[in-house]
């Protein structure tokens, strides 16, 4: 992914096997094919959502030079790009999904105040940062919580 266009190819990639497969799974078998509607890419973070046949059907979508990784922690929990979805009583929970806190180290993240930058770009990445995390959470206990750890990184 050196490039700028490495995104962009890598969608269209993997899009040309996946349409293939949609497209005779729709002469086929619409009903299989009603089960990948809720199914999501981007680049290369799959979401795939009620449908059991999903991994049954992995060698018909793409190359055999694919390996797949599972990175949900149970059947009702999973990241999907910067979400932390869990499915509690019927209903989808989002909070706001960092994988480098899974690292054991620090990361620098944001710019500190007393830096060489402007005072009102810092500020402007802390506000985008709060109208993201409002954006994600479905409950304002997780905003609440996410909010306080962005100021105290701050």
């Amino acid at each position: 992914m050196g490039t700028d266009c490495a995104p962009v190819v890598a969608n269209v990639f993997w899009f040309a096997y996946e349409y293939e497969f949609t497209k005779g799974l729709l002469k086929d078998n619409i009903t299989l094919a009603i089960k990948f509607s809720n199914t999501y890419r981007y680049i290369d973070d799959l979401l795939c959502i009620n449908n059991k046949d999903f991994e049954l059907s992995i060698s018909d979508i793409y190359p055999k030079e694919l390996i797949l990784k599972k990175t949900n922690t149970s059947p009702k929990k999973s990241p999907f790009l910067d979400l932390d979805i869990t499915i509690t009583n019927n209903q989808f929970i989002t909070k706001v999904y960092d994988k480098r806190e899974d690292f054991n180290f620090d990361i620098v993240n944001f710019p500190h105040l007393d830096s060489n930058i402007p005072n009102t770009p810092a500020y402007g990445v802390f506000i985008s940062q709060l109208i993201r995390y409002s954006r994600i959470c479905s409950d304002f206990s997780s905003f609440q919580a996410k909010s306080l750890q962005l100021c105290s990184r701050l």
